[in-house]
């Protein structure tokens, strides 16, 4: 790729990245796949679903979703704030997806109800069937 020279490697690289995620996933079909990310919590399952479909790191999904006018600047900064100051929330967008075959999208969908209020934890929990602690513990939002 060929780019102006006043650009920073850094907006090289961010520029890169998009291209790479763009190629891997359109624009279109991340957004059909995500949907209205509303004003709430921001739910990372479904994020999780796509880059172990698409092998697309959340990180890229986020500037994506940025980039797309999906989220606002303020909730792409606060990702990468909290993925700075958790550990747990650094470990779980890290790590990588692709090989866990386990099916995920029921789990997403009510992890998604819970993150707009839609049900409770206590809904949450039963719907999993686990501890309401552990859905706080696993609830992944930013």
């Amino acid at each position: 790729m060929r780019f102006d020279p006043a650009i920073s490697d850094k907006e090289k690289e961010s520029l890169c990245h998009l291209f790479a995620s763009e190629f891997l996933i359109p624009q279109m079909s991340f957004k059909g796949i995500l949907g209205d990310l509303g004003k709430g919590n921001l739910n990372l399952l479904p994020f999780a679903d796509i880059q172990r479909t698409y092998g697309i790191s959340i990180d890229a999904q986020i500037l994506k979703a940025r980039d797309a006018g999906m989220i606002s600047e303020s909730r792409y900064k606060s990702y990468f704030i909290r993925k700075r100051q958790s550990q747990k929330f650094k470990n779980f967008v890290d790590r990588v997806l692709i090989e866990d075959e386990a099916p995920q999208r029921f789990k997403a969908l009510v992890y998604d109800a819970y993150a707009k209020d839609i049900i409770s934890v206590s809904k949450a929990a039963s719907l999993l069937n686990t501890s309401v602690e552990e859905v706080l513990s696993t609830a992944v939002f930013v």
